[in-house]
């Protein structure tokens, strides 16, 4: 009798790690890029099984945002009744709704909010990508500036670097401009060490350093750029126009 009990208490533990956690799965549908079958099956199973989980209803919101269902918005709604303070998450997941409406002023005050309560890199990027979308450039810096000062920003990602110096560079700031396109390459040679073919962030930088240099009137600086971008990406479309360009200025 002893052991049939334990044995069907070993069955029962086996049986229950075999089960995979709903909400996981959920999770793991969303981040291998299973939108599909996270909008119209596992979320509206999730919800079933967990009515007043409110990150049931945040990861059924996603997947429906993910695959463009309109129905985002709602389920993001009830999620964010039930959790009463809401995760930075949520509010990362209703800015982007915001945006996607056209309320940008909304969707970069909710994505400035998730950013000061988690200091999470892509909600940062997110900001900024919203902000430069509105017109708001000066928005769109502090943003990139943030994200730039993230553990990510730091060692690892030069986007909010480069992106930051293309806004400089639309303002007219050209050194300002240079030195966040300087700090880009720097983190691309330290992170760039597999062998593969380049980051096309190498291009976007050397393209947009030799911008900087080119409205400074070094021409010079601004070829070795340019040629410095084509050597790192001989189909960069800007790059063979700014070189051709140049080329047509020596011309006799």
């Amino acid at each position: 009798m002893r052991y049939a009990i334990v044995t069907a208490l070993i069955l029962a533990a086996f049986i229950s790690q075999a089960q995979p956690d709903p909400l996981a799965e959920m999770q793991r549908l969303l981040d291998e890029g299973f939108y599909a079958l996270a909008a119209q099956f596992e979320g509206p199973r999730l919800l079933v099984e967990f009515p007043d989980l409110p990150e049931a209803h945040f990861l059924f919101a996603y997947a429906l945002y993910l695959t463009g269902d309109p129905r985002a918005a709602q389920v993001l709604r009830r999620a964010l009744e039930l959790s009463g303070e809401p995760q930075p998450r949520y509010l990362w997941l209703d800015g982007l709704l915001h945006a996607q409406e056209g309320d940008f002023a909304a969707a970069k005050r909710l994505l400035e909010s998730a950013f000061t309560q988690s200091q999470a890199y892509v909600i940062a990027m997110d900001w900024g990508r919203i902000a430069w979308q509105s017109g708001d450039f000066a928005d769109a810096l502090r943003a990139f500036e943030a994200a730039a000062q993230t553990e990510p920003g730091q060692c690892c990602e030069p986007w909010p670097h480069l992106n930051r110096g293309r806004l400089l560079l639309l303002e007219g700031r050209f050194q300002e401009a240079m030195l966040a396109f300087d700090k880009a390459l720097d983190i691309l040679d330290a992170t760039d060490t597999d062998g593969g073919l380049p980051s096309p962030a190498y291009a976007e930088a050397f393209y947009h350093l030799g911008r900087s240099h080119e409205a400074l009137g070094d021409l010079a600086s601004a070829t070795a750029n340019y040629e410095a971008a084509r050597s790192s990406d001989p189909t960069h479309g800007p790059t063979l126009a700014a070189l051709a360009r140049l080329q047509e200025r020596r011309a006799p």
